[in-house]
């Protein structure tokens, strides 16, 4: 019992000094590298031009077999789809979306046009 006595005034004691010696002795101001190239404060900041992303310029229907589809995509200004295997995936999940969206009973359906 006496030596758990002891032990918490020993770790109160080391706790007050820690705290003290901090707060006598500040550490030094600490900040990060600059890593975004931004202008001073109070500088006026240009807009960048508009980015296009890819998107579903067009599909081609066949009357004889109103199931096939061709799609016609738009890579836009996004320079991964450069890639073949990046432009196929992601047309993959545009033309995904774009038939689960037929999916969609009209009743369902809503847009906002404001």
């Amino acid at each position: 019992m006496h030596s758990l006595k002891l032990f918490n005034k020993t770790i109160a004691a080391l706790i007050c000094t820690v705290f003290t010696a901090i707060t006598l002795c500040p550490p030094e101001v600490v900040h990060s590298d600059t890593l975004l190239n931004l202008p001073a404060p109070g500088n006026m900041v240009l807009t960048t031009k508009a980015f296009e992303p890819a998107r579903i310029q067009g599909m081609t229907i066949y009357p004889k077999d109103p199931f096939s589809f061709d799609f016609i995509i738009n890579k836009g200004d996004d320079i991964s789809m450069d890639n073949e295997e990046h432009l196929r995936a992601e047309s993959m999940k545009m033309i995904k979306y774009f038939m689960a969206s037929l999916t969609v009973p009209e009743r369902d359906m809503w847009v906002n046009l404001s």
